[in-house]
């Protein structure tokens, strides 16, 4: 919380005013109320559901934006108060069903930010709390903090009575002996919210500003006080750190005798008082709303990793053209993604590799996506042509030059708990003709690609010299390149683990990165090709090898059929040959009937042991199935079935062509072992 002073007016008449126009507020509140719930029967049928397609904003964006506005309201109102910041985690609600709205389209990341009219407009209500089960992981969360010397940790219990006028009575309670302490006044003034519908993660959160003068104890006896509204008791712990303060809190209402379950996020007054001291001129206080806003943001990403994703946006923003020329302009391509595109690796591809100048590195399981900074933006493009916003993204266009172009993924790095950009390659490093490089070989452009992001470098200096807090940006790392013949090096860091689904996955993992791998890529020293890169290979494990089909509801409406992309835009039916896990199919039924067009691009595996194809997730990033050409390559790798001991034997052995001679003697020696 941060005071706002005025040397002009005194405590008592800021009181004294305050409580006035808190009388007239609370008039005007329940006409609101009346006015509100009328709405929510108008808007009954659409209350219950919230847009999502294509118009996501990146939280942090979106918070920062709301502090800006409220600066003016701040200054006018906050005078001799506490300015209090404070995100709440909740579900957004629809006002007259007691059910969580539901997204326009099911299966959609998203972060849609709604103010306090766009939340009357569609019927919905924020309703703060989480459940005891959800509260538990919590508190787990919170210990966490507590072992590392950031936080420290705070317990207390209250008596809060909840009066009229936005008023409060509070009274501490001895933790041992249960008694209740003198009884204070506070009063608290909201000044104004933003609403943030994640319907991907388990929680939504509001963020709210409020002006709260300092606590005064109460004069003359409780006995002599109006009823109060409401008689909360609260447990509170809190993690208490230098910028923010987390707080759990068990509820119990007195009257109804229901516990409930609040997890909050408040800013300190130092974090509140820096943001509010920063000047408008020269984008200070954009800067710093920036980087208060991802103080909160960052402990949403902590307690839900999925909301620090990318989420899908529209090309309508201020500066989309710049963005679209800026890679399609080098690429030469208009219209469409054209990134290079990997072929799967087979054995005929082996001596292609020893024979040629090829690098080597781990395959990142992550979403592909081009980084750019153009426009006054910065902006992820995915493969079907789709920008997307993330947190983080907003400050690099500090630090990066207008017209960078980077080629990399998404992923979430496993040590940090962070969703972090993993460079791959460098199309430019600028919007000039010598900034770009797709002409030149890949051995360049990895050299210009490290010099880039390396200490000295655009990105690290940026953020020195403008002093950004770490947390604010978007972490960007390279990817680990290495000569072919050093493939048993990066091999040596990938570990095997088994997920929470008990399903097998593998870890890579060195001194700065820590992320799911689905296996390895070898790059020749080529200059950038558009689209499908022929010589440009992939392997990965026969058990993470993926496809995605068109999955659609056939006619009878109780089964799917798949497809994949066929020669001049049409599909090719693979019922006869992909048969799907009966297991699967409520689940992928249940997707696909809630699209509107009862079709959806979905990935799916390959179980050898059953001879049946799982279903794994839904590829919203991609708009068409996997054509004909890739399944058949699919699935000649999966028939190769090339391990990875055989792999890492034929690129490192000169007489790796014994490869299958040795296995032979070994089986005939295992079979006589048997006798």
């Amino acid at each position: 919380m941060s005071k706002r002073a005025h040397s002009k007016i005194s405590s008592g008449g800021v009181l004294d005013s305050m409580l006035n126009s808190l009388s007239r507020t609370n008039e005007s509140t329940l006409t609101a109320k009346k006015a509100e719930a009328q709405v929510a029967k108008l808007t009954a049928g659409r209350g219950q559901t919230i847009t999502v397609d294509d118009n996501s904003v990146a939280p942090d964006a979106a918070i920062a934006q709301f502090l800006l506005d409220m600066r003016a309201m701040i200054d006018e109102k906050g005078f001799g108060a506490n300015v209090e910041v404070e995100l709440r985690l909740g579900r957004i609600m629809s006002c007259l069903q007691e059910a969580r709205c539901r997204p326009s389209q099911e299966g959609v990341d998203a972060a849609i930010a709604l103010s306090d009219t766009q939340m009357k407009a569609v019927g919905a209500k924020f309703s703060p709390g989480v459940t005891e089960m959800d509260y538990k992981g919590f508190m787990r969360g919170v210990e966490g903090m507590l072992r590392g010397d950031a936080y420290s940790e705070h317990k207390e219990k209250q008596v809060v009575h909840n009066m009229a006028q936005s008023k409060r009575l509070v009274q501490d309670v001895d933790p041992q002996t249960s008694m209740r302490g003198k009884c204070m006044v506070q009063i608290k003034e909201r000044l104004g919210s933003i609403d943030i519908f994640m319907p991907h993660c388990q929680y939504d959160c509001r963020v709210s500003i409020s002006c709260e003068f300092p606590l005064r104890e109460l004069e003359g006896d409780m006995s002599e006080m109006p009823a109060a509204e409401s008689i909360r008791h609260k447990d509170r712990v809190s993690a208490v750190g230098r910028d923010l303060r987390v707080d759990l809190t068990k509820v119990l209402d007195e009257s109804t005798n229901k516990k409930s379950f609040e997890v909050e996020v408040e800013l300190s007054e130092p974090a509140v008082n820096g943001w509010l001291s920063q000047p408008d001129e020269n984008g200070q206080s954009w800067k710093s709303a920036v980087e208060t806003s991802s103080l909160l943001w960052k402990m949403v990403k902590y307690f839900m990793p999925s909301s620090g994703q990318a989420f899908k946006c529209h090309w309508d923003f201020p500066g989309a053209t710049e963005v679209q020329n800026a890679y399609q302009g080098r690429l030469g391509i208009r219209g469409k993604f054209s990134g290079t595109m990997p072929v799967g690796f087979a054995r005929w591809h082996i001596p292609l590799v020893q024979s040629r100048e090829y690098f080597v590195s781990e395959k990142t399981d992550g979403v592909r996506y081009f980084l750019v900074v153009a426009g006054g933006n910065t902006v992820l493009v995915d493969r079907s042509n789709s920008p997307f916003a993330a947190s983080g993204l907003d400050l690099l266009k500090l630090v990066l030059p207008e017209g960078t172009v980077l080629d990399g993924e998404l992923v979430f790095h496993q040590k940090d708990k962070r969703y972090v950009f993993i460079a791959f390659d460098i199309i430019a490093t600028g919007s000039s003709a010598e900034d770009s490089h797709v002409d030149k070989p890949f051995v360049e452009r990895l050299r210009i690609l490290n010099d880039f992001l390396s200490e000295d470098g655009p990105y690290a200096s940026g953020i020195r010299n403008l002093d950004i807090t770490r947390h604010a940006i978007m972490l960007i790392l390279r990817k680990k390149w290495v000569p072919h013949r050093h493939i048993m090096d990066v091999f040596r860091q990938i570990q095997r683990v088994q997920k929470r689904d008990q399903s097998l996955g593998r870890i890579y993992s060195d001194d700065k990165r820590v992320h799911y791998t689905d296996g390895v890529v070898f790059c020749p020293n080529t200059k950038y090709v558009t689209n499908t890169h022929q010589e440009y290979l992939k392997w990965k494990w026969t058990d993470l090898i993926t496809l995605d089909f068109l999955t659609t509801l056939n006619q009878a409406g109780d089964g799917v059929q798949l497809s994949c992309g066929g020669p001049r835009n049409s599909y090719v039916e693979l019922d006869s040959i992909v048969r799907l896990d009966p297991k699967d199919i409520p689940v992928v039924l249940k997707i696909v009937m809630r699209m509107p067009s009862r079709q959806a691009v979905l990935e799916f595996g390959f179980n050898a042991d059953k001879g049946l194809w799982n279903y794994k997730c839904a590829r919203p990033d991609k708009d068409c199935a996997n054509y004909i050409r890739t399944v058949l390559g699919s699935l000649v790798n999966m028939a190769e079935s090339i391990s990875e001991e055989e792999l890492q034997y034929r690129l490192t052995n000169p007489n790796g062509q014994e490869w299958n001679n040795h296995m032979k003697r070994l089986r005939r020696s295992l079979l006589e072992q048997s006798k």
